[in-house]
This record gives structure tokens, C-alpha cells and sequence, in this order.
């Protein structure tokens, strides 16, 4: 399956696949989601979360995203998404900047090796993650990316 197209195995592995308000509606009020960092960031998911978010305003209230460093977008910071999400910056990057500045995000202040500890001890509880995997090999198995 490695030669063949993503179509083909979308098609042949069906099952792993469903619709977005599907996958998102189960991140509910209150709830930590957790977006992967650096080239592991899921940019397709966080991009059909802030579409789900935008096409269904009343569905999601009041979500932290945690992001430890992102290289990629954060379309979640965007000024009318407050009130259903809010982002949580442990660095300060390019791309979240502007909403820390402006003080429509927030940002912790951490050693950057700390971050995993936060989870670990369960300082932090993070309820939904977003992460990026590999392909799927013929086997349909993944890979953390």
C-alpha cells in the first residue's frame, strides 16, 4: 500500500475515517486540547478545528489549547474564537505573538524540557491531544511524526 495514493487507501480503510463534526464534537466545554509542537504540529487538524469551531459557534465554549511551540498557523487565536477557545502558549512565537500581546492568549512561562512533567504529574490534565502521525504503512499502523 506504500505506492499507493492516499484516495486508495482512504477508500480501502474507510473505517478510519469520519467527518469533522464527528471527530470534534467530542471535545466539549472546559476541555484542555492539547496541539502538537514544532514540525509534529497537526496543521490540518488545527485548521478543521478552528473551521469546525467557526461553522458551529454554539458547540464549543470555553476550550484552552496548549501549545508548547508553534512553527506552523494559529488560526485559534483569532479575536472572534474567544469565547470557545483560548490559547495557552508555552513560548511565544511568531504566530501567537500578536494574540499574547494583545492579550488574547496567554503564555506560561516554562523551561521547555519542563513541559512534559506538566502533563506526566498531572499538573496539567489534557483532555483532548491533536497530534501528527505517519502514514499509515499496509498494514493500516501509525506512526507519532
Amino acid at each position: 500500500m506504500a505506492t499507493s495514493s492516499f484516495g486508495e487507501f482512504k477508500a480501502h480503510y474507510a473505517d478510519k475515517f469520519a467527518p469533522a463534526d464527528r471527530i470534534f464534537g467530542h471535545i466539549r466545554r472546559g476541555d484542555r486540547i492539547f496541539v502538537g509542537t514544532g514540525c509534529g504540529e497537526p496543521q490540518y487538524l488545527v485548521r478543521g478545528l478552528t473551521e469546525y469551531v467557526r461553522s458551529n459557534p454554539k458547540a464549543l465554549f470555553g476550550a484552552e489549547i496548549l501549545h508548547v511551540w508553534s512553527l506552523g498557523v494559529a488560526p485559534y487565536t483569532d479575536e472572534r474564537l474567544q469565547a470557545n477557545v483560548r490559547h495557552n502558549s508555552f513560548f511565544v512565537g511568531t504566530p501567537t505573538r500578536n494574540a499574547v500581546n494583545r492579550g488574547l492568549a496567554d503564555y506560561t512561562p516554562i523551561f521547555l524540557s519542563q513541559a512534559p512533567a506538566l502533563f506526566h504529574r498531572r499538573h496539567i490534565d489534557i483532555d483532548v491531544a491533536l497530534i501528527q502521525t505517519s502514514r499509515p504503512d499496509r498494514h493500516a499502523y501509525l506512526n507519532l511524526a
